[in-house]
């Protein structure tokens, strides 16, 4: 009797301290043709290539090059690519999942077509070799930042290469 009247309150004690709240849970972004694949939170929806919560809070997949590129092949024309438009790019490297990536940041001012209206255009995209071609991770946020970010976070520390 006392040992059952001890589990109850352990039981309790979990249930008010949050200990029976609701898990967080993730799933798996897997595609055909696609080289590699990634975890991301259960709130994003799956559309073809990307993960999201609505189109401006986003993260999406693409094929940059057919060829596998070093970082340095294309960062320095990207970032005048977006200067060229007005915009300010910031790059860098960063290394993931054991490889080397070259990140590209933007913000798409809200007065640009390609913001999609509505506020300012978040974007980081992470490039990188895989599969004999180069790819692109952009994680993309409007209003959601938070949510964006958890989600680039959790893609980028689980991806697994084919």
């Amino acid at each position: 009797m006392r040992r059952k009247a001890i589990l109850l309150v352990g039981a309790a004690l979990l249930a008010a301290c949050g200990g029976g709240g609701k898990e967080r849970r993730d799933r798996t972004f897997s595609s055909a043709g696609v080289p590699f694949t990634f975890r991301y939170p259960d709130a994003f929806r799956p559309h073809g290539l990307s993960v999201s919560l609505d189109p401006r809070n986003a993260l999406v997949v693409r094929r940059a090059s057919p060829r596998e590129l070093d970082p340095d092949q294309y960062l320095g024309a990207l970032r005048t690519s977006f200067t060229r438009r007005g915009l300010r790019a910031t790059a860098r490297r960063e290394r993931h999942a054991g490889r080397e990536m070259g990140v590209l940041a933007v913000v798409v001012p809200a007065a640009s077509p390609a913001s999609g209206g509505r506020g300012p255009l978040h974007t980081t995209s992470r490039f990188f070799a895989a599969g004999g071609a180069t790819w692109q991770l952009e994680c993309r946020y409007a209003d959601h930042r938070a949510e964006v970010v958890r989600g680039c976070r959790a893609a980028l520390s689980s991806l697994r290469f084919r």
